[in-house]
């Protein structure tokens, strides 16, 4: 954590998503983050010396009040921190508070002798406490998508079998959905069939194998959408490093790219830095995609 970091601590509102102001409970998220901030603002920020003093003493005495000034004067960095991730579809103020969770227990752990200052020690549990927030919302959305698509298309079988059409028969989905009723087409199509024709497709697989079939296709959707999600809670360089260097399009025309063109775009940092970019993001890519597999597994869905 460098001196122009701590000098940003000072200038929280440049990062507040103001929205659209069409929605009364945006506007109102809005108007608590303005007040959150605006108190926020008014807290002191400790310089390292003061910082020092009170740690130590925090830590010799374990009086509460220095535990709740180690806190308040470093909030300005959780909601720094909470701005990286404002894409990911979590509200800010969600964001910050799950930030601030990370910062205390950070604070309980310090070391105030190891020569760091809170920040430095602290951010690495500030994100990881907003990740692990991200990850549970995302795994509910996910688990309550699942289970809608399982009734819809429990329903669309229904339906299939009343249609008269007998198990193997190739036909379509356009000509099964005529057979359905305007609920259960708005139903189906509302689950992202438009856009993803292995989904579409399945509804018409025979009983038999329907099952199997619709797990395969869920797991594969969910896996393409646990990548796209992990990669939102990385930060830009290394978005761009797992972006040129594994997820670009690669055969005999386009290679994959090299650390020196990784490096060029990063800033002109050398091809042993961008190694350690390249290493760093993906680390950070798979500790993100476990805690996502562990929790979906924990609710009964293997991917």
């Amino acid at each position: 954590m460098n001196e122009s970091e701590f000098a940003e601590m000072s200038d929280v509102d440049c990062d507040v998503d103001e929205g659209n102001g069409e929605d009364d409970s945006s506007s109102q998220d809005v108007s608590i983050l303005h007040a959150y901030l605006n108190d926020v603002g008014r807290c002191p920020i400790l310089s390292r010396e003061d910082e020092l003093t009170v740690a130590r003493r925090y830590k010799d005495l374990g009086e509460r009040a220095d535990f709740d000034l180690l806190v308040t004067s470093n909030l300005r960095w959780v909601v720094k921190v909470a701005s990286w991730y404002k894409c990911c579809g979590v509200p800010q103020m969600d964001l910050i508070q799950a930030g601030n969770m990370g910062l205390m227990k950070a604070v309980e752990k310090f070391d105030p002798e190891k020569g760091s200052r809170v920040l430095s020690y602290a951010t690495n549990q500030i994100k990881t406490s907003i990740r692990g927030l991200i990850i549970k919302n995302w795994c509910s959305a996910v688990m309550d998508t699942v289970r809608s698509q399982n009734d819809a298309f429990d329903d669309v079988q229904r339906s299939r079998k009343r249609a008269n059409f007998v198990d193997g028969e190739d036909v379509s989905s356009d000509e099964l959905l005529a057979k359905l009723d305007p609920v259960q087409i708005d139903t189906v199509d509302a689950l992202g069939m438009e856009n993803n024709p292995a989904l579409r497709e399945v509804i018409v697989a025979d009983e038999s194998g329907f099952d199997d079939q619709l797990i395969e296709v869920q797991s594969s959707c969910l896996r393409e959408q646990m990548l796209g999600v992990a990669m939102r809670t990385l930060d830009e360089k290394s978005k761009l490093v797992v972006r040129m260097r594994h997820l670009a399009e690669v055969d005999e025309d386009h290679p994959r790219c090299t650390l020196k063109e990784v490096g060029s775009q990063c800033g002109g940092v050398s091809i042993e830095w961008a190694r350690k970019l390249e290493i760093r993001a993906l680390n950070e890519l798979k500790e993100v995609l476990l805690e996502m597999r562990k929790d979906l597994s924990s609710r009964g869905w293997l991917v």
